[in-house]
């Protein structure tokens, strides 16, 4: 038997474009990207630099709701003397106010782009980056379409992961056969595929299920067919590694390679955190083969409340368990999880649960719970994430001295970590100076405007406006410039 996995789109129908619009500046920036709604398609242009003026750089925006798969086409003009190129970059923004990119359409004067297709993640705002003036105009077009999904198609969304096999040595295949079960708006990618000597057919890949929002943690996960691929079962994470994207600076560069070495019944699993970082780790594990026994414990639940998080899960009281041990670490992050309960399962009943009362306000955990059965058996339930809510906290925007001659300190606060963006525009909204962006590690943060604009020129004496974007929030001061 030969079988081949890869991950790749699912077929559908796009609905008809509802708009034509044109691009209209100011759209520079995300805060002043051009709203657009899946439907839409829009013609515009980015100048080259030395037309003179501000340089040029298009963003627009889009609202988008969990499940909706989009495609982006477009076509390229250019002032360029021969062939030339660019990328339209799609780009998640979360709850948290921050940006992920997760991917993008390459678009090319000469040579035909294929269509680039995403599903959306999350209920949320996207933003389409067309990049910034350079040395030749760009005249462009896009489309963006919504696409319904062939509910017969092997994959439901833009990457999943899908196995063939074939009894005569290649020459002809089954049919395709989907293998990630988790609903059709996670992504799927870099499949390796292994045969154990007990025939048992073993599929590994990169998973974003575990990511809240933009979808910026990856996990592996694992599944394997016990009749030769034509069904697999319920998929389960391999390892307690993730890897944040946000680490690196290509954030849509999911893994890199994985390596699948049969041990007998056996079977050793090598895979990488990503391509293009600096210091990869690489990871390896042994699947070992088993029998099925019954489940011994499941239901693994996390509720938050401000005295902390509490874990409850279900064992089987006939099952022979020694103790439960639950590991914690800081979502998203990496680390080794931490040990922060050890419970004796002795003659304990059905219903289990743990208080974690130490777990720091307004940071997500993820937990596990290790279940030792006696002889040294151990099942793994989980993860589960949760977040004890912070205490409340009233953001603030404080300017002093104001009026002021020369300079003046801006001070903010807001709930720990938060992200903060700082801008001064003038009364007509026109934007002075850019501070740019700062996290409250603690909750407090300070900022100083030299009364300088973006050009590192003086600006005129009166009245301004000091915006501060605090996470989903927007905070506005008047700030007085004396002679």
């Amino acid at each position: 038997m030969l079988y081949c996995t890869w991950s790749e789109y699912g077929s559908g129908t796009l609905r008809p474009l509802s708009r034509q619009l044109y691009e209209t500046e100011p759209n520079d920036r995300p805060e002043f990207a051009m709203p657009l709604l899946p439907g839409d398609a829009v013609t515009g242009q980015i100048r080259s630099a030395d037309l003179g003026g501000p340089c040029d750089c298009d963003f627009f925006t889009f609202p988008a709701l969990r499940g909706t798969v989009i495609q982006i086409t477009g076509s390229l003009s250019s002032s360029a003397p021969s062939a030339d190129l660019f990328y339209i970059n799609l780009v998640c923004r979360d709850t948290q106010d921050s940006l992920l990119e997760m991917g993008g359409h390459l678009v090319h004067t000469v040579k035909p782009s294929a269509p680039f297709l995403f599903t959306v993640p999350h209920d949320g705002t996207y933003y389409l980056d067309l990049g910034c003036c350079g040395q030749y105009s760009h005249y462009y077009s896009f489309a963006l379409n919504i696409v319904d999904m062939d509910p017969g198609s092997a994959s439901q969304d833009h990457r999943d992961v899908v196995l063939v096999s074939s009894r005569d040595g290649g020459t002809t295949w089954s049919s395709k056969v989907r293998v990630n079960d988790e609903p059709p708006w996670y992504d799927d990618a870099i499949p390796g595929v292994g045969v154990t000597g007990d025939g048992r057919v073993h599929v590994v890949w990169y998973d974003r299920r575990d990511a809240v929002g933009c979808p910026s943690i990856v996990s592996t996960y694992r599944t394997w067919s016990e009749d030769g691929g034509l069904s697999f079962k319920p998929s389960e994470r391999l390892h307690l590694s993730t890897f944040d994207l946000r680490r690196g600076p290509s954030s849509w560069r999911v893994g890199d390679y994985i390596l699948m070495q049969p041990d007998g019944a056996n079977l050793w699993t090598f895979w990488d955190e990503a391509t293009g970082y600096k210091d990869t780790d690489i990871f390896y594990t042994r699947i070992l083969s088993d029998v099925s026994t019954g489940i011994v414990a499941d239901r693994l639940v996390a509720v938050a409340s401000h005295g902390g998080i509490r874990l409850s899960w279900w064992a089987d009281r006939g099952a022979a368990i020694e103790r439960f041990v639950v590991r914690r670490a800081v979502a998203g992050s990496g680390a080794t999880p931490e040990v922060v309960g050890d419970l004796d399962a002795q003659g304990a009943g059905e219903e289990f649960s743990y208080d974690d009362t130490q777990a720091e306000p307004g940071v997500r955990y993820e937990y596990r719970v290790e279940v030792v059965e006696q002889g040294g058996t151990r099942v793994w339930l989980g993860p589960v994430v949760a977040e004890r809510p912070a205490t409340v906290t009233t953001p603030s925007l404080m300017l002093s001295p104001n009026p002021f001659l020369s300079s003046t300190t801006i001070r903010l606060s807001d709930h720990p970590g938060t992200m903060a963006s700082v801008r001064v525009v003038d009364i007509s909204g026109r934007v002075v100076r850019r501070l740019g962006s700062v996290r409250l590690g603690d909750g407090d943060a300070t900022l100083v405007w030299d009364g300088r604009d973006d050009l590192a020129e003086p600006v005129h004496p009166g009245v301004y406006m000091v915006r501060a974007e605090l996470g989903p929030r927007e905070l506005i001061r008047r700030l007085v410039k004396i002679r």
